[in-house]
């Protein structure tokens, strides 16, 4: 068997794998568009709700099979669903076809970040342990980025001829692009059996019933629902901008599919590790100092920034600037690391899986649900125009912002009652240990 750092770029490489399956679509947008007859807002089901609603509907009961089955045939079973599912979004030939494939993509990637949390739990010790969830959350950001950079070359590639496959005849290079990066994941599925399976680490025999958990989230309301709204809500911008922005760069920017994927993998790679290790540092720095609020507060100081840069990319004519602003957007939504620390501190221990797991559930079915219809439905219904697709990315960053930190600001003085609470003598929650 494999020993932890093996396991854990196992781990990596699929995740990476499932941000290719999951995020090439916002590649291949106009050759779908062109060859299925499909306007925006059809797109922004295929890459939002289609995937957002089975991804966050499995999500629960893949957290239950993580914490009771094998965590390895969970891990297998997953890849080989969305993997075959992606690869049959290369056959598709009309919009429903390709509709049902992103439901088996979404469910089939529900089953890998709780399993491979779980399995990193019990094989890291608990003072490596952050470090190692770090590199399994960097390490997928950075194969999203390079996988946009893969998928771009992979379609220009195919562009240059007619393409004919064995068994199936002539295809579309969009969908050749869908055959060549889902199809290797059927393979890549057995890797995970390199990887042990350990007994899960004992929690100290408490359990604790549904109707108990939603009796503590009910008294800490105040908190958990400005938690899970300001986080669910800059979910939207999150997915709705990673669905589009290659989009107004190949529209407006005239880019090509593979340069859209280089540059914007690149900046959305670059802003996603500053920001996760920079507002690591300021977390642990304020939470210190006693910043008990600090998880909300840093994004009542990021919204006003991120919303800025984003307005001030999407009018300017100039893609360096674009580019240059939308590196300062990335560092904005960097959402994993604050929202499951304020969870973290929160709530007790026996409860903390499912809390996180609700919270999950709630952000995807928010987040992938309404993001990237709500930029197609505005450049469809309000502004009637392709080529607007970046004032709708600006309008939606508009309304949906402000509206996120009324939530975080209206959260401070309920996370410093929570806190205290947590830490309060003889309290069942309290601060993880060191």
């Amino acid at each position: 068997m494999a020993g932890p750092r093996v396991t854990l770029a196992i781990l990596v490489l699929l995740s990476a794998l499932s941000q290719v399956d999951r995020g090439i679509i916002g590649l291949l947008v106009p050759a779908i568009s062109r060859d299925l007859g499909v306007d925006d807002f059809q797109i922004s089901l295929l890459q939002g709700a289609a995937f957002g609603l089975f991804y966050a509907v499995f999500g629960l009961p893949c957290g239950a099979l993580a914490d009771r089955w094998s965590r390895r045939w969970l891990i297998f079973w997953g890849v080989t669903v969305w993997s075959l599912a992606a690869a049959a979004c290369g056959l598709a030939v009309s919009f429903n076809q390709l509709l049902v494939a992103r439901f088996f993509v979404g469910a089939g990637e529900a089953a890998l970040v709780p399993a491979a949390l779980s399995l990193i739990s019990d094989i890291f010790p608990r003072q490596r342990l952050a470090g190692a969830l770090a590199v399994f959350s960097i390490g997928s950001s950075l194969g999203a980025g390079v996988s946009l950079g893969l998928g771009g070359f992979i379609f220009d590639l195919l562009s240059k001829g007619p393409l004919s496959v064995p068994l199936i005849g002539a295809i579309h290079p969009w969908q050749g692009v869908f055959l060549i990066t889902g199809a290797p994941g059927v393979l890549l599925a057995f890797a995970i059996f390199v990887a042990p399976d350990p007994a899960r680490r004992s929690t100290g025999g408490v359990s604790v019933s549904w109707s108990a958990l939603f009796g503590f989230l009910m008294q800490r309301r105040g908190f958990f629902a400005r938690h899970f709204a300001g986080f669910s809500l800059m979910g939207i911008l999150a997915y709705g901008c990673g669905g589009w922005v290659p989009v107004l760069l190949m529209r407006r920017h005239h880019f090509t599919a593979f340069e859209a994927g280089m540059s914007y993998g690149l900046v959305t790679t670059g802003g996603t590790i500053i920001g996760m290790l920079s507002l690591g540092a300021i977390l642990d720095r304020l939470i210190r100092r006693g910043v008990t609020d600090a998880p909300l507060r840093v994004f009542v100081w990021l919204i006003p920034v991120g919303l800025a840069a984003t307005v001030t990319a999407c009018l300017s004519p100039y893609p360096a600037v674009f580019l240059g602003c939308w590196l300062v957007t990335s560092v904005g939504v960097c959402l994993a690391g604050p929202a499951a620390t304020a969870i973290q501190f929160v709530t007790p221990p026996e409860m903390r899986g499912r809390t996180s797991a609700l919270y999950i559930m709630i952000f995807n079915l928010v987040g992938f649900g309404v993001g990237p219809s709500l930029i197609g439905w505005l450049t469809v219904h309000v502004y009637r125009d392709p080529m607007a697709v970046n004032l709708s990315i600006a309008t939606a960053y508009a309304i949906v912002a402000p509206i996120a930190w009324i939530m975080f600001f209206g959260g401070l003085k309920p996370m410093r009652e929570a806190m205290a609470l947590a830490e309060a003598p003889g309290s069942v929650a309290g601060r993880p240990a060191a």
